[in-house]
């Protein structure tokens, strides 16, 4: 290795993903970090849609795990023009994308389907508000002990 190309920030969260990770896909994605920041092209597979513009490379050989990041801008004040920023490792699916998401602050698209099923169908008449009338209240429950009568007698 001739030298560090690029450099490596983390969200803080990565820190524990890997703290929680096997140690063998701790050790693969430390692995692939130092690929990262030393390969000239990025690594992994590009991510579409609202994650366009990061990559997901893969990890763990037994269990499948993914790390997600993006290659950037360096800040000004670093000695590298570029660095591997890393959102999340995590095992691989949907979870890592939504994971990545929620810390990016992206929000995840409704699919049409789910949001069809949270709609109520044209094909229905529109509901009424059943308006019901006030049942009259009783003071005393059936079952219950009666209030004691109050006598009255003569006043003087």
């Amino acid at each position: 290795m001739t030298g560090t190309l690029s450099g490596l920030s983390l969200d803080p969260r990565v820190v524990a993903d890997l703290l929680s990770a096997p140690d063998a896909v701790r050790d693969r994605a430390l692995t692939r970090l130092t690929e990262l920041t030393t390969a000239v092209l990025p690594g992994g597979t590009s991510l579409p849609g609202e994650l366009a513009g990061f990559r997901e490379l893969p990890l763990g050989d037994g269990a499948p795990w993914g790390l997600v990041y993006a290659q950037r801008p360096a800040p000004p004040a670093s000695v590298h023009r570029t660095e591997a920023h890393v959102v999340a490792v995590q095992p691989s699916g949907p979870h890592l994308h939504d994971t990545a998401r929620a810390r990016l602050g992206l929000t995840r698209p409704v699919s049409a389907m789910a949001h069809a099923s949270r709609t109520s169908s044209p094909q229905l008449p529109a509901q009424q508000h059943l308006v019901l009338p006030p049942r009259p209240v009783s003071p005393a429950r059936p079952g219950l002990p009666q209030p004691a009568p109050t006598l009255k007698g003569p006043s003087r």
